[in-house]
């Protein structure tokens, strides 16, 4: 790679902190350089860890979340400085790229177990846009239909969360937060009747 090159590059970005989810066990550690420029350079880890590499010192560092709509919805983001520029590079991206294979146009970088956070090479894998694409498709259809648990015991299904609120007379967002967990004593027993867990199955074959 040349002196001043890096991945991708990202634009104006939201700091935050972030969980480390590596696990040092796993495998041993082996760490790549992904950036570079005269001064320093930029090195990743199998495990999911950065770290800047100075002539006389190594200072490991933390990406940060991009939180582009809402609180549970964000990217990583490495930053770094090539030769004074400061860039944010997706950090997904940049562990896939360097210890997995370069990614073409139409591709992306998924975790296996829906944490975003776990970096590790082996949560990481490969998949087009457009398969991407039908399998959050797969997620839109198929896990919309409402289970309602009665008091004693029996489940009924509808079709949509919409028609569950119409039938049991509260707001569709309230059934949302009853089957995302959010509301604390909720009034009716609903769940999705497929919960995301299929959606990752799904993906475990495709690798």
């Amino acid at each position: 790679m040349s002196s001043s090159s890096w991945r991708s590059d990202f634009g104006i970005f939201k700091s935050g902190p972030v969980s480390k989810h590596y696990e040092k066990k796993e495998d041993r550690e082996v760490w790549k350089i992904f950036a570079r420029d005269d001064r320093k350079s930029y090195e990743c880890s199998n495990c999911g860890r950065f770290r800047r590499i100075y002539k006389t010192k190594k200072i490991l560092f933390n990406p940060v979340r991009d939180y582009q709509w809402k609180k549970d919805n964000y990217s990583l983001i490495v930053n770094v400085t090539i030769n004074g520029v400061r860039k944010g590079l997706n950090a997904r991206k940049v562990i896939a790229e360097t210890f997995i294979r370069p990614l073409n146009k139409n591709e992306l970088v998924i975790s296996k177990n829906n944490k975003i956070d776990d970096l590790r090479v082996s949560n990481l894998f490969i998949t087009t846009k457009e398969v991407q694409g039908k399998l959050t498709g797969y997620l839109t259809k198929k896990c919309r239909k409402i289970i309602f648990i009665d008091s004693a015991g029996f489940n009924h299904s509808f079709r949509s969360a919409r028609y569950a609120a119409k039938e049991l007379g509260v707001s569709y967002q309230t059934v949302l937060d009853i089957c995302n967990k959010k509301v604390k004593k909720p009034k009716f027993n609903l769940k999705f009747q497929e919960e995301k867990w299929k959606y990752y199955q799904i993906n475990n074959i495709l690798i």
